[in-house]
């Protein structure tokens, strides 16, 4: 029997592009106490006006007081758009782009990235973190829903 060669151009299309998400430094932009938060759909658009339309998947507040952003471009050089651009305009204000996450406490750790998918919206994310717990898994963060915007309706929808 002869060997088989290396999987066709063809196949290697179909599996999807990893990209890497950004971090939005928001602290970097001034919101007054009674102004309203930033929203999803203002962090998208607003990466929208620098990459153009359609090229950010959704964003996802992260750490204490939602200092900054994890935005996710859909891919690589839409990525590579906003890096280059190095800002996004939030409120008439320069909110900075970083590649790397500004608050991880150990860069050089490795860490695995659990997705778990088809989970029912009224289960608790406790709960889900509780099993993965008892099974042994060391949880490093809360385990929190992904969500994805709809541009056309301007509604958050859950990736769980």
């Amino acid at each position: 029997m002869a060997a088989r060669g290396p999987p066709s151009h063809h196949h290697q299309q179909n599996q999807p592009e990893r990209v890497e998400p950004l971090f939005v430094q928001v602290s970097d932009v001034y919101i007054g106490a009674d102004a309203e938060a930033l929203s999803c759909v203002e962090i998208c658009l607003a990466a929208e006006e620098v990459s153009g339309p359609v090229t950010v998947v959704g964003a996802q507040p992260q750490g204490k007081g939602r200092t900054h952003w994890r935005l996710y471009p859909r891919t690589n050089q839409d990525r590579l758009s906003l890096i280059q651009a190095g800002t996004i305009t939030l409120r008439e204000q320069e909110a900075s782009l970083l590649q790397k996450n500004p608050f991880v406490v150990r860069p050089g750790t490795a860490t695995t990235r659990v997705i778990v998918s088809n989970i029912p919206l009224s289960y608790d994310n406790e709960e889900i973190g509780k099993t993965l717990s008892t099974r042994g898994y060391k949880l490093l963060s809360r385990v929190i829903d992904e969500r994805a915007r709809n541009k056309e309706e301007k509604k958050l929808g859950t990736l769980l």
